[in-house]
């Protein structure tokens, strides 16, 4: 694929904190895309054992959540994909009904893996054991049905971002009798915020069988993230990666003139990049495209870097143009109001890199009392120690938020 000839990888919404304009925002043009993926060459996949569990898998797999095309996840399938992610919460549903349908047309549930998340937002309100167990319950049994399945392969609780939330003893019940119930084959959790100590505390309980991680060349530096994984990994729990692209598209609000950042990222080296740590056994790259899926899938067959790509990851200052939030909640500290940024980072993620707009919605819903103490500020005093550009991302929040309510 020509350099000139693409369209922006994840993009219709790139410029949008220079200028959203009421609704056109979500409209707004796709640029032009740097395509560096090595020449797509079939060959032998490159597989890996999955912690203890003895599942076997590609290191690439898909991350379906802002998948909306059937045709994306058939025809991954038909290119060496084994491993299928979804969630309780994505699409309002939808995701897993698509998942579902096409596993059932394609005839092929004994030859992937399946995994779904139960996402238990009552957990911000209450810690109450025996509502927590029901509320899990009840959404697995919608996973189920929705999946057109008997089973899943890995069931995670999903966004774990504290102790509480890690040790509350009706998750972990509801947990046990689905795995003793043979409904899902094994169990884990995924985490975004407070990762490094979420999965050391994950390895010490001697109870999760994988857990699925945000991790992309930002962490590179993240001693405490480095370490937590090396335990994990060698209590044999099964690791795999999430946000290995650093959200699908940087953020150029720290350096908006610079010619590095005309261009699109280089995904194919940041996903061998995570892929060459030793930790993971497969990363889930949200693609949604056919495009996008090819670039992606090449590297299954090769981790080795291409000239560009050794140049693209040795480069400090597109480093520092991802802009990606570790979610370490640092910055809270330098907010007047004590809002939650990474929540609203997390949102601005979903809007501007994803483009997963009712994803985006569904977070600001959560937290509109925050934006509206932004509001009382006529300039940001929030500092990130990573770079990221939290001021213009919460602008643009703040222009999304208003069409969303109006």
């Amino acid at each position: 694929m020509k350099k000139n000839d693409a369209l922006n990888r994840r993009g219709f919404l790139t410029r949008t904190a220079e200028g959203l304009g009421a609704l056109g925002f979500l409209l707004a043009g796709s640029g032009q895309s740097q395509v560096q993926s090595q020449k797509y060459k079939p060959g032998k996949i490159i597989t890996r054992t999955l912690g203890k569990t003895g599942i076997r898998l590609p290191v690439v797999s898909m991350g379906v959540m802002n998948a909306s095309l059937p045709e994306v996840v058939r025809r991954s399938y038909d290119l060496g994909v084994r491993h299928f992610d979804t969630a309780w919460n994505y699409q309002r549903g939808l995701n897993e009904r698509m998942v579902g349908n096409v596993i059932k047309e394609l005839g092929v549930r004994n030859r992937v893996t399946i995994a779904t998340k139960t996402l238990i937002r009552e957990m911000r309100d209450t810690q109450d054991p025996d509502r927590l167990k029901d509320i899990f319950l009840k959404r697995f049994e919608e996973s189920l049905d929705r999946l057109q399945m008997e089973y899943v392969d890995i069931l995670y609780i999903h966004d774990v971002k504290d102790e509480a939330q890690l040790t509350n003893q009706g998750i972990l019940d509801a947990m046990k009798e689905i795995k003793e119930q043979k409904r899902a084959r094994f169990i884990g959790f995924s985490t975004h915020s407070n990762i490094p100590a979420m999965i050391s505390l994950g390895a010490d309980m001697n109870f999760w069988n994988v857990i699925l991680a945000a991790y992309n060349i930002g962490y590179a530096d993240d001693k405490e993230m480095s370490k937590a994984l090396d335990k994990a990994y060698k209590k044999g729990i099964g690791l795999i990666a999430m946000k290995t692209q650093a959200g699908g598209h940087w953020w150029r609000g720290s350096q908006p003139n610079n010619d590095k950042f005309i261009n699109g990222l280089n995904h194919t080296a940041m996903l061998k990049w995570v892929l060459n740590q030793k930790w993971f056994t497969t990363a889930i790259p949200g693609y949604t495209t056919l495009e996008q899926m090819q670039e992606d899938f090449s590297v299954a067959y090769d981790l080795s870097y291409t000239e560009n790509e050794e140049q693209f990851l040795s480069d400090k200052e597109i480093k520092l143009g991802l802009g990606f939030c570790r979610q370490c909640g640092t910055c809270r500290n330098t907010c007047p109001h004590n809002v939650n940024v990474p929540e609203l980072m997390r949102a601005s993620m979903y809007a501007f890199q994803y483009h997963n707009i009712d994803q985006a919605f569904a977070t600001l819903s959560e937290h509109r009392n925050a934006l509206q103490s932004c509001k009382d500020c006529q300039i940001c005093s929030v500092q990130c120690p990573n770079g990221v550009a939290v001021e213009s991302r919460l602008s643009a929040l703040k222009q999304l938020n208003t069409v969303q309510f109006a």
